[in-house]
């Protein structure tokens, strides 16, 4: 039970950080030219994402998409919790799945509630973006960090 609790509270301060900064972004950036905050490297611009990163359904109907989403989302999230039940001694591993959990729930949030994603990162040269898709980032690096401490423990325990 403690293990649970240990994981849910940083899991709902992350959902909760990323829902208050689309809130933010909602409020004060919509209908509003973009605002530079670090020139030519990170600007403030609100968007609204009705596909998923890099437009990779662009060519699924509208409609259809938001189960086909759901479906991709909730096999994503049983697989990672299957590996992370698995690899559970790894704070890497814990740490990459309260990541990517959150993530997915920020956005799968903003799919149910609003039909659409807010963004409002953006760099040159790459899709806008929001917290939650910087958790998702953040998840995968923390899993490699793990994977990869973990197969060098083996290959150590090996060597002996």
């Amino acid at each position: 039970m403690k293990q649970v609790v240990l994981l849910l509270i940083p899991l709902a301060l992350l959902v909760g950080c990323d829902h208050a900064t689309k809130y933010a972004a909602k409020s004060s950036l919509e209908n509003q030219p973009p605002m530079a905050i670090i020139g030519g490297v990170l600007d403030l611009t609100y968007t609204e994402n009705r596909d998923v990163g890099f437009a990779m359904l662009r060519f699924v109907p509208e409609g259809v998409r938001p189960p086909v989403i759901y479906t991709l989302n909730a096999l994503a999230l049983l697989m990672l919790g299957v590996f992370t039940w698995r690899l559970r001694g790894s704070p890497w591993i814990r740490a990459g799945f309260v990541l990517a959990v959150a993530g997915a729930l920020g956005n799968n949030t903003d799919r149910m509630m609003r039909g659409y994603v807010v963004d409002f990162l953006a760099l040159p040269f790459w899709p806008v973006f929001n917290l939650a898709d910087i958790y998702v980032v953040a998840a995968f690096a923390c899993l490699a960090i793990g994977l990869w401490r973990i197969e060098a423990a083996h290959a150590s325990l090996e060597g002996v």
